[in-house]
């Protein structure tokens, strides 16, 4: 992502995922991911060509999907609690 931008990615459904990038100069853009049977479809806002992910891109897109889970989830179930590797034991 280019310095300066900002990015959500709000979960919209079960199957799809949303990037969207607000860059400096006031420029936006949405790409959305539908996860299919047959694998994942990167849309373009307002483009009528989609492609499914594949390589280093399908690759990157599991990575994040993975930590965005891990980090909701942790940030849901141990809202308040101390994390176990900040503990000091003494």
């Amino acid at each position: 992502m280019p310095e300066g931008a900002s990015a959500r990615v709000p979960l919209t459904r079960t199957h799809q995922r949303i990037w969207h990038e607000e860059l400096k100069d006031g420029t936006s853009s949405t790409i959305r991911y539908e996860i299919q049977p047959r694998g994942v479809l990167k849309v373009f806002d307002g483009d009528i060509m989609h492609n499914l992910l594949k390589g280093q891109e399908l690759d990157n897109f599991v990575i994040a999907a993975q930590t965005y889970y891990e980090k909701v989830a942790h940030d849901l179930y141990h809202s308040g609690e101390e994390d176990e590797e900040s503990t000091v034991l003494a």
